[in-house]
């Protein structure tokens, strides 16, 4: 199991920018790609209405990882802010409508359980509850 202040660590870098610190996040890149599919896009795309990358830094129930890292890392998705709409756009390019909320912990699993059942996400979850839920 990954040391949980790495992840944290992790999570946050990509939000950091010494040479524009003021500069508005738009995206968060997916921590890794999927290299076995046959489509041409080897992640997917959350695009969410809400604008404080931070949020995705609070913990994942169950686990000792942050919504972020879940999402950009077990599930191979760029994070999207300011969105008019919260949608998941897979690697085959269909469009996912989500619930609008708020709430970074609702929304995570309204994700993971989305990939989770989806052909190649299903795998990816079954490694997730692996690592990273606690039992």
């Amino acid at each position: 199991m990954i040391p949980p202040i790495l992840l944290i660590l992790m999570s946050l870098m990509p939000m950091t920018s010494s040479s524009h610190p003021n500069q508005e996040i738009k995206m968060l890149p997916a921590l890794q790609q999927r290299t076995d599919v046959g489509y041409a896009k080897k992640t997917r795309d959350l695009h969410t209405t809400l604008s404080n990358p931070k949020v995705f830094s609070t913990l994942y129930p169950n686990t000792d990882v942050t919504c972020g890292y879940v999402i950009r890392y077990f599930f191979h998705t760029n994070i999207h802010f300011n969105a008019p709409t919260n949608h998941l756009i897979s690697m085959d390019g269909r469009s996912f409508e989500l619930n609008e909320t708020t709430e970074i912990q609702l929304l995570t699993k309204e994700v993971v359980d989305l990939i989770g059942g989806m052909y190649f996400g299903s795998g990816e979850y079954g490694v997730f509850v692996e690592k990273c839920i606690r039992k």
